[in-house]
């Protein structure tokens, strides 16, 4: 997670560079308007992940229940040396929620793209005024 903090930083970094007093005020201002979506990650039963195990963690509006949900935020990081509970941080925007009526968080692990564990539940987020949440996935058969 770390790394796409670095990632976004490198970006935001070089974007300012070279663009005029306004304009950095601008973007300025563009940074100090992101929001975060923060949880922990579970699962039910308690074996150990490989390192190279991958968490994909999605903030999406699924306001329309006959189209597939529209991804807002994403991340995705190797499990690594860290058990469960894993943590996560998902950015947005308030222009990216303004018409949304309902906010998803959802998340899996695979293992050499083959899926691992899965949220069976509806997570909803921020339609409900709530920021956090904690997610408990299910082990695939």
């Amino acid at each position: 997670m770390k790394l796409w903090q670095f990632l976004s930083g490198a970006i935001v970094a070089v974007a300012l560079i070279g663009c005029s007093e306004t304009a950095t005020n601008q973007a300025a201002e563009g940074i100090q308007n992101v929001s975060v979506v923060s949880g922990t990650i579970t699962y039910r039963d308690r074996s150990a992940l490989p390192d190279n195990a991958l968490i994909t963690v999605v903030l999406a509006d699924a306001s329309v229940s006959n189209k597939p949900a529209k991804i807002i935020s994403q991340i995705i990081f190797p499990a690594g040396q860290t058990q469960a509970p894993f943590q996560f941080r998902l950015p947005y925007t308030q222009s990216q929620i303004v018409n949304a009526k309902r906010i998803i968080v959802t998340a899996e692990i695979e293992l050499d793209n083959q899926l691992l564990y899965t949220n069976s539940n509806v997570n909803e987020v921020l339609t409900n005024n709530k920021n956090q949440v904690s997610l408990v996935l299910d082990h695939i058969n």
